[in-house]
């Protein structure tokens, strides 16, 4: 298929059921914003599957509409737990929890450290990774992620420690 077949017959598809596919999404999740915007997705994948000889019809595009949804919903129930998890979350003001507190020192330290050392104990501690996946994801060794992992929690620790610190002094 040519290129100029592959963007007509990706056109046509978009004027023939673009409104199908949001007017779904929208009853599905309620949000006129999200819903346009998966679509987008939706018909990007689209053109992206005829580019590669494909055929695609209406109930294609809807299978892959409620894919992306229930991707999106994923990744907000990810977002909102690894809030939860590091206590970003706002406490009750009534609340004299001590972990609340510690955790909020946690999620400061954290957004201190180097970004390598960030994400490698945001992979490992938050979204429970194994060593290897860490690697893996960072494109690192194992040894390398073991060790980058121990100069993170090395210097979470010491950052909490001075958060701590901040706030003690700050009390006084």
């Amino acid at each position: 298929m040519t290129a100029t077949m592959t963007a007509a017959t990706a056109e046509a598809l978009w004027v023939e059921h673009h409104s199908d596919v949001v007017r779904y999404l929208q009853r599905q999740c309620s949000d006129a914003d999200l819903a346009n915007d998966l679509a987008a997705e939706t018909f990007l994948a689209a053109s992206k599957s005829l580019e590669t000889g494909r055929y695609v019809t209406v109930g294609w595009l809807m299978v892959v509409a409620k894919r992306r949804l229930m991707d999106h919903w994923r990744r907000t129930y990810r977002q909102n737990e690894a809030l939860r998890i590091l206590g970003n979350e706002r406490p009750d003001q009534n609340t004299d929890d001590p972990s609340a507190a510690i955790a909020g020192e946690a999620v400061v330290a954290l957004s201190s450290l180097c970004p390598s050392q960030r994400s490698a104990l945001t992979l490992r501690y938050v979204d429970d990774c194994s060593v290897q996946h860490v690697a893996d994801a960072l494109g690192l060794t194992y040894r390398a992620a073991e060790s980058l992992l121990a100069r993170g929690r090395r210097a979470l620790a010491i950052a909490v420690a001075a958060e701590s610190e901040l706030k003690v002094s700050a009390t006084s």
